[in-house]
């Protein structure tokens, strides 16, 4: 399933992010479309869109606390604590930014 998750305006540009379950489908015509239509809701009737950089993951479970906690721990430590997290359900999904540029006419 495709959303936009997170919207920040600047100037005369916006720029959304788009996540999904694929690469595919957050850099897809549907996602293209889905962050383009969303700019109506914030004023953006005559814009261009650009896709910015290229897809990338993020782990949705991720608690941040839990990421520090990791970094301190050493090379074997860290071995065991993947080990464990691939017998648990970890929640990938994948983003991608885009740009909508207000038409100077």
């Amino acid at each position: 399933m495709l959303q936009v998750v997170d919207i920040i305006k600047h100037q005369n540009s916006m720029y959304l992010t788009v996540e999904g379950e694929s690469p595919d489908r957050v850099s897809s015509p549907e996602a293209r479309k889905l962050a383009y239509e969303a700019r109506l809701k914030h004023g953006f009737e005559n814009a261009g869109i650009e896709a910015i950089g290229g897809p990338y993951n993020v782990n949705t479970n991720e608690q941040v606390g839990e990421v520090q906690a990791i970094k301190l721990l050493d090379d074997a430590q860290r071995t065991t604590v993947a080990r464990e997290a691939t017998d648990q359900l970890i929640a990938l999904s994948y983003r991608q930014q885009f740009k909508i540029t207000r038409s100077l006419f």
